[in-house]
């Protein structure tokens, strides 16, 4: 019987026990189960295009962008990215149990996240911030933020530790 998935673009919902298999060893081996911005994520990076394409047309999901080039004598690697948070979660709930025991703590991360945090509307942030220096509210998801400032700019940051002017 097939488990609950994203939609497969054939107008059906559902996966393969066999297909599944299949993906979930390619991220067993390949895969990489991590948080950007406190969101949960689900990434292969490689250098074939065709793999990364059947694993999108079997989950039904993600997005696959490349060729990226990183300098001569490199391949171009292409990357699957799985960012949508339901759809992260179905994923990792249905690969859990075909994953090695690393894989696998990984992923409770991300589900313990998925039940701890409600999900937002792209492009819209879930939390504002004010600045510790200059009082502006920023986004968390600004250019010039990373996880754990405070700051609504490097100005601010550096004029917090004694360096640069503030931003206004």
């Amino acid at each position: 019987m097939p488990v609950k998935s994203c939609h497969n673009g054939k107008g059906k919902r559902g996966w393969n026990p066999t297909d599944l298999a299949w993906a979930a060893g390619l991220l067993e081996g390949e895969g990489c189960f991590h948080t950007t911005l406190d969101r949960p994520r689900i990434s292969v990076n490689m250098t074939d295009e065709d793999v990364l394409l059947r694993l999108q047309k079997v989950l039904g999901c993600g997005r696959l962008s490349g060729p990226h080039t990183y300098g001569l004598g490199h391949k171009p690697v292409w990357r699957y990215d799985l960012s949508r948070q339901d759809q992260v979660y179905a994923v990792t709930a249905a690969v859990y149990s075909q994953l090695g025991e690393r894989r696998r703590a990984k992923a409770r991360e991300l589900i313990l996240l998925y039940g701890s945090k409600p999900a937002r509307e792209p492009n819209k942030p879930n939390v504002r911030l004010i600045c510790a220096t200059c009082g502006v509210e920023f986004s968390r998801y600004a250019s010039q933020v990373r996880p754990g400032n405070v700051y609504c700019s490097q100005s601010c940051a550096g004029t917090a530790v004694g360096g640069l002017s503030p931003c206004r």
